[in-house]
């Protein structure tokens, strides 16, 4: 099924996602990015090995995408011998099933990413608050935060394995007076959006699964009468919207499904490629920074950013500051990102004259 974009916006918006690091801000650090933990039949060295194998094409997937280890021969080479990225694994028992918990070393993978020249989403990424309807026959029913369903436990272990955080409404009074179920049946972005301010969430996953009125107007043809079930999805980042729709016999796969390709979306929208040279750098003007606090929460700020491999304070001049940031991507997707940065207000001058080595000056919001 081909994505339907909405809007075309995403894409300028796209690096600065991977820059968040504002933790009061909206977009959240996932820190498990270079671990994740397979199901094992026992600790045999066959079922070790192939879970370690299972395990790293995981991680990579959660960093480059679904499609980056089928096509890309150094990543196929490197996936044969997982051991060489590994820093540690472990055993775990949850009630009678065991997992292999594996932890693999963010240098060396970085650096693979970086040889195979494929995209790389960085930890820093957009929280989403799911509004879920799971219609069964004539009954429908908001997904809450303290729900037990099957479905919203499926969302939750997909969307951990590709690396998108999510959280779901708790429907509370709160919640209930400012969203009804027309609200989310009808996706509404508007009220829903509102609503998940409250959630810190900076995009909105709608989500409507169904075995009665979905399938019955759902235009899939001869599908229709083998399919059980009918799944669309909407996901609104920034005024940019993105959507799909399935049929099919499996609930569960549906989820499945619908989690893998919101996680591409992200991934070919989102992710960087490396600079290859490791010589680019950009000298960023703060022109506010009036005392020591501020000082340390800028250079925390630029220190913590995915693409920054250094920073240096080269000038100071009163009040202003001028910063030199190292990157390891194209200057011209950091000259972007920083422009529509949070933190920052551009301070340029409109009346000067534009010149393409023009230090980058902003005011800090902090």
């Amino acid at each position: 099924m081909k994505m339907i974009k909405i809007s075309s916006k995403l894409t300028a918006y796209s690096a600065v996602v991977a820059l968040m690091v504002n933790f009061a801000a909206k977009a959240v650090e996932v820190d498990d990015l270079y671990q994740t933990k397979i199901l094992v039949a026992s600790q045999s060295a066959s079922d070790r090995n192939a879970a370690q194998k299972s395990a790293f094409k995981e991680v990579i997937i959660k960093l480059s995408g679904s499609e980056a280890y089928k096509i890309n021969e150094q990543l196929k080479s490197a996936l044969k011998n997982p051991s060489a990225y590994l820093n540690q694994y472990s055993y775990a028992q949850e009630g009678t099933e065991s997992f292999l918990l594996a932890s693999f070393e963010q240098d060396k993978i970085n650096a693979l990413l970086q040889r195979s020249e494929v995209g790389l989403w960085g930890k820093h990424r957009p929280l989403s608050t799911v509004w879920l309807i799971d219609e069964q026959g004539s009954e429908r029913k908001i997904i809450s935060d303290s729900s037990t369903s099957n479905v919203k436990v499926i969302m939750q272990q997909q969307a951990k394995v590709r690396g998108i955080p999510i959280n779901f409404p708790l429907m509370d009074l709160t919640d209930s007076m400012q969203v009804n179920m027309a609200d989310v049946w009808g996706r509404f972005d508007d009220n829903l959006t509102l609503a998940s301010e409250r959630y810190l969430a900076e995009s909105v996953f709608i989500m409507r699964i169904s075995n009665s009125t979905l399938v019955e107007s759902r235009n899939c043809g001869a599908n229709c009468t083998e399919s059980s079930y009918a799944l669309d999805w909407s996901y609104s980042i920034q005024g940019d919207t993105y959507q799909q729709q399935y049929t099919g016999k499996s609930k569960e796969n549906l989820i499945r499904q619908a989690v893998n390709d919101l996680a591409d979306t992200l991934h070919k929208n989102f992710s960087y490629t490396f600079n290859q040279t490791g010589e680019n750098f950009i000298d960023i003007e703060i022109a506010n920074v009036t005392n020591l606090q501020n000082f340390t929460q800028i250079s925390e700020f630029f220190t913590g950013m995915t693409l920054v491999d250094d920073v240096k304070l080269i000038e100071v001049s009163g009040e202003k500051m001028i910063f030199r940031l190292n990157v390891i991507t194209n200057v011209d997707a950091i000259k972007q990102a920083l422009k529509l940065e949070q933190n920052l207000i551009g301070n340029n001058d409109p009346l000067a004259e534009n010149s393409v080595n023009q230090t980058m000056s902003f005011i800090w919001k902090g």
